[in-house]
């Protein structure tokens, strides 16, 4: 459990200096090993060359800025070890932060992908060109937005129904003399005059 937590804040750390330090550790990530952890070799990743080479992994080459949802899963988890109980059902959990994920990746690729490639990562990317390819630029917002909703609608329960106290019951005739009412006196509401209900009833019917 405790081994969980200390990835989850490795990961975090590793990430967000790589957002301020990749173009100087890029050129050093993309040679073999053996030179990256040669002596001589300097990065700037605040967690050393180890740190340097997991966030590249995470950041360019797979999900990009989504990993940093990997640090909440992996705490919880960690938690749950040490506390030797389920704070979480782990399928519906699993799902969800999963979509979540890949999601935001194949998102952030495809509004960033020509300024920041890292935010979407290497996968997002990939997604994104598939996609594009298949159903193009329109087709892939949609696809996007269709998804989103599809996930909030079976995550949270969220219904677009209209409530039916919102629109009132037409047939009911209390409601009608009740709007008429309230419309005469708008109209004239120091009027003395006394209409005949009935005779409105049967205008109304």
């Amino acid at each position: 459990g405790l081994l969980l937590i200390l990835a989850g804040i490795y990961i975090l750390i590793a990430c967000v200096s790589y957002i301020f330090t990749w173009e100087q550790d890029q050129d050093k990530v993309f040679a073999p090993l053996s030179e990256l952890f040669a002596i001589e070799t300097k990065v700037f990743n605040w967690l050393g060359k180890f740190g340097a080479l997991a966030s590249h992994l995470f950041m360019y080459k797979w999900f990009g800025a989504s990993s940093f949802i990997l640090v909440p899963v992996l705490i919880i988890y960690g938690i749950q070890k040490l506390l030797g109980k389920q704070l979480t059902k782990p399928s519906s959990f699993n799902a969800k932060w999963l979509f979540i994920m890949v999601w935001t990746s194949l998102a952030l690729s495809f509004v960033f992908h020509d300024k920041f490639y890292f935010l979407g990562g290497g996968y997002g990317y990939i997604l994104k060109q598939q996609l594009t390819n298949y159903v193009g630029t329109v087709g892939t917002i949609v696809v996007l937005a269709f998804t989103m909703l599809s996930f909030l609608v079976l995550s949270i329960n969220m219904s677009f129904k209209i409530k039916k106290d919102i629109i009132p019951n037409l047939d009911d005739e209390h409601i009608i003399e009740n709007e008429i009412d309230e419309i005469e006196n708008v109209i004239n509401p120091h009027a003395s005059t006394v209409y005949d209900t009935t005779q409105i009833k049967v205008f109304a019917d």
